[in-house]
């Protein structure tokens, strides 16, 4: 019959074949400040001494909104700044946890203790706050905050031992940002006279070891051309001499009144914060500022909060190169290893760095260049050292339910306990519904991160903060994606394939052509969205088969996908678990439900076949519409009533199921715009 209308977390893993294995980094990365051992870090960011060379605009963008964001810095955006500055990353970004912070801390033996000890045993703890006058009153409080222990303080393992041993030894492990720092504030061109790691340049203090450099040892540092915007200070006479430095000479002592030279925030200060500036002689060696000087060095418009300047390197500026950010590094490493153990928080983490990121720009100690190349070492790194756990050395995957495959194993250890320990801790049967009652009951609504929607917006425009592209522009490949990168979408997206959980990655990723982002040797990371990407595709570009079995758990039982989807392809359901699509979606290839349930509570304008044991249902609309023998069609979500459009035609085929959930009153509705077909 014919009737139209009126009007038209899965822990076993997957079988993979072997894939060609990661180069950039390679697992076996060096990142060491020793010359003789050096660093293959700066690869991946060093499309920036391309700005530095040939792009001013760029650079003078990149101090100018240091400028701009500092003189227009709150009260409570300066407290977050300092915050941010004086305390451990690591202990930082826990706030990102939401509902699961204090639990996870207590577990973990986190705290504020000013001596970063462990509690003795198992301590009901929260996240520590401080105002702008307990900063006055020490700057240097937080310093000492603990992200957590393996053992407390008698002695005994800590219930998130496993969590702690896998963030501290496997996800941050070899990632300081130093040996980068000094490549590019020593930079001196593709074929340096000096390695910019020699120790010469470490070794300098403007105080006690001033012998240390010359003038001839940084005479060859790229002086950037953007700084001929910036007024160059006293006493350096040319942007050359502000990079590079100069030797004092006896006309310089007599233009100057007979007096020593003195030169900015070269010096010491004392407990009290009071600066005393350094005296340059004749024959004695001034240091500029390098070539990736931090803003405050670069122009005095640049608002430090005035805490924060007794803290500011006042000895070495070549030992304190700005690019890429240390603290934004750091935070993010903390954040990655924290999601990778528990995803259900994985954005609320990601935006929490992201925040810390931004605070560095506004404490003036860092520029947009700075936090941007931070994300893309931290994303490299934790990646890496993440895969070399869970893959062999041809790039298959291990088995890490295995105790045989030991480092794989105490990774499987460390997400099963703390997924474990957390809701128990909370008196729930899921991490996922401890969050949900966390927020159900109100209690995360002072959660300043919160809003999923603010954290994403915020997410992408901090990724560029506000730079255009300025090279070519192409949308990521998945052959783009470094081959490592997809594990961080391991927990999140258990039940997909490696080569999937790539093209996730792409699909969700930047385009390419936007400062620092893309053009390193090392390439691929910069463009990398990680908070979209926790959200599913972006695009499906070929029929992507998805299959989730229910008896597993977690994400492999239940998820949502929640970005607009487009692309040429389509989307094949197979399996028990269910998979709901929220977002406005414009994928033009077949929608096939053969297993589980398939929920649309977005928009979808592809057409839909549900076969047999499978089912169909949302609050959303789909194109047309097709349920075969043994299918079900139910709209509304699980038992709850609600109204499924379908913009097209309904087949209901023999022996098809049309379910209607009822509520009191309510009651679900199917509206179809084209034919009943039955």
């Amino acid at each position: 019959m014919m009737i139209c209308a009126a009007s038209a977390t899965m822990l076993t893993p997957l079988s993979i074949a072997a894939q060609t294995v990661p180069t950039s980094p390679p697992v076996n990365f060096v990142n060491d400040s020793n010359p003789a051992i050096g660093s293959i870090v700066p690869k991946l960011l060093d499309s920036y001494v391309t700005l530095v060379r040939d792009r001013p605009e760029v650079l003078v963008q990149n101090y100018n909104t240091v400028i701009t964001l500092t003189k227009a810095r709150t009260t409570a955006q300066t407290l977050a700044a300092i915050h941010d500055d004086r305390t451990n990353q690591a202990y930082s970004i826990l706030n990102g946890l939401g509902a699961l912070t204090n639990l996870y801390m207590a577990g973990a033996g986190a705290g504020a203790s000013t001596t970063g000890t462990a509690p003795n045993t198992l301590t009901p703890t929260s996240y520590a706050t401080a105002t702008l006058a307990d900063y006055v009153a020490n700057i240097n409080l937080g310093n000492s905050f603990s992200a957590g222990s393996a053992t407390f303080g008698n002695g005994t393992a800590t219930p998130l031992a496993g969590a702690v041993n896998f963030i501290n030894n496997t996800v941050r492990a070899n990632s300081s940002t130093e040996p980068a720092k000094r490549t590019f504030a020593r930079y001196q061109g593709a074929n340096p006279p000096i390695d910019p790691l020699d120790p010469r340049f470490a070794n300098y203090n403007v105080n006690t070891n001033r012998g240390a450099l010359t003038a001839a040892d940084t005479a060859a540092i790229v002086v950037p051309s953007f700084l001929s915007s910036y007024t160059v200070p006293a006493p350096y006479a040319s942007t050359t001499q502000w990079v590079r430095g100069f030797t004092v000479t006896a006309a310089m002592i007599a233009a100057n009144g007979g007096k020593p030279i003195t030169a900015p925030n070269l010096g010491t200060f004392d407990s009290a914060g009071k600066f005393t500036a350094a005296t340059f002689t004749v024959g004695q060696y001034v240091p500029g500022i390098g070539a990736s000087p931090r803003p405050y060095r670069v122009s005095s418009d640049v608002n430090v909060p005035a805490p924060m300047l007794q803290i500011i390197n006042s000895t070495n500026p070549y030992a304190d190169g700005a690019y890429p950010s240390g603290h934004a590094n750091s935070g993010l490493l903390q954040a990655l290893g924290t999601a990778f153990l528990i995803p259900q928080q994985g954005q609320e983490l990601l935006a929490r760095p992201a925040d810390l990121g931004t605070n560095r720009i506004l404490a003036g100690m860092h520029s947009p260049l700075d936090i941007m190349g931070a994300r893309i070492e931290a994303t490299a790194l934790a990646a890496t050292n993440i895969y070399a756990a869970l893959y062999d050395a041809k790039g298959n995957r291990l088995d890490w339910t295995n105790p045989a495959n030991a480092g794989a194993y105490a990774v499987y250890q460390a997400y099963t306990q703390t997924q474990a320990y957390l809701a128990s801790a909370c008196g729930t049967t899921t991490v996922t519904a401890c969050i949900a009652a966390a927020n159900a009951s109100g209690a995360t609504a002072a959660d300043p991160f919160g809003n999923a929607a603010q954290n994403k917006a915020t997410y992408l425009a901090d990724m560029t903060y506000g730079f255009a592209p300025i090279g070519p522009v192409k949308a990521m490949t998945a052959a783009e994606v470094p081959v490592q990168a997809q594990v961080l979408l391991l927990t999140r997206f258990g039940y997909l394939t490696d080569a999937q959980r790539t093209e996730i990655l792409a699909t969700t990723a930047l385009p390419s052509g936007y400062p620092v982002l893309s053009g390193n040797t090392l390439d691929g990371w910069g463009q990398l969205n990680l908070y979209a990407a926790n959200d599913g595709y972006g695009a499906f570009n070929g029929q992507v088969s998805v299959t989730m079995d229910a008896a597993q758990g977690g994400y492999a039982a239940a998820d949502s996908w929640s970005n607009d989807i487009g692309g040429t392809g389509g989307l094949t359901k197979n399996g028990t678990g269910s998979l709901t699509l929220t977002g406005k979606n414009s994928f033009a290839g077949p929608t096939i439900v053969n297993g589980g349930t398939l929920l649309v509570t977005g928009t979808n304008v592809s057409a839909a076949t549900v076969n047999t044991v499978a089912t169909f249902g949302g609050t959303g609309s789909i194109g047309a519409a097709t349920v075969n023998n043994g299918g079900t069609l139910r709209p509304g979500t699980g038992t709850t009533p609600g109204t499924l459009t379908i913009n097209g035609a309904l087949t209901l085929a023999s022996g098809a199921t049309l379910v209607e959930n009822l509520s009191g009153t309510l009651a679900s509705r199917t509206l179809v715009s084209g034919c009943l077909l039955y």
